[in-house]
């Protein structure tokens, strides 16, 4: 038993080690990185690998962002708390609103969140490119992030064909 805890503990220090050692070279790679523009780069590569219809509307989602928004994307400190430019409305047409006996919600509460104050349609479905707009407008995740997202989720639970995916699973 003592040789087996001797072991262990030995086996968890040459991992911190090894770790510790990893870290610096990472450090190394991040400070070497040039930053995310939006229209080069990794959004590039992103965009590179959609079809022309997915294409179209990631192009039409990004062209709506404002200009706080690009600037964050590349600036790291752009994401500060700004209360007047990060307002999210929850009155008029984003009142809470429980859902109705038809309306999907799934686990995750920040998309149910969405469906409930009428960013998401209210029954629990959304469109590709509402998903990258509203995501990036609430939540300030960026259009690359909110784009692969969205497409993983037309791809695994939604329909393909119109570019549609449900908060809750299949429909």
């Amino acid at each position: 038993m003592k040789l087996s805890s001797t072991l262990a503990v030995l086996a968890a220090g040459f991992s911190v080690i090894g770790s510790a050692q990893a870290f610096g070279s990472f450090e190394k790679w991040v400070a070497a990185r040039q930053p995310i523009q939006l229209e080069a780069g990794v959004t590039r590569e992103i965009k590179d690998l959609l079809s022309p219809k997915v294409r179209a509307e990631f192009e039409k989602a990004v062209a709506n962002l404002s200009a706080r928004d690009k600037d964050a994307i590349i600036d790291p400190n752009g994401k500060l708390f700004d209360p007047e430019a990060q307002y999210v409305s929850v009155e008029g047409d984003h009142e809470w609103k429980a859902p109705g006996p038809g309306d999907i919600r799934g686990p995750c509460p920040g998309l149910n969140v969405l469906s409930n104050h009428g960013y998401f349609n209210r029954d629990g479905t959304v469109g590709l490119t509402q998903a990258i707009e509203v995501v990036s407008q609430v939540y300030g995740i960026s259009p690359e992030l909110g784009g692969v997202l969205s497409a993983y989720a037309v791809v695994f639970t939604g329909n393909i064909l119109d570019g549609t995916w449900s908060i809750g699973g299949p429909f």
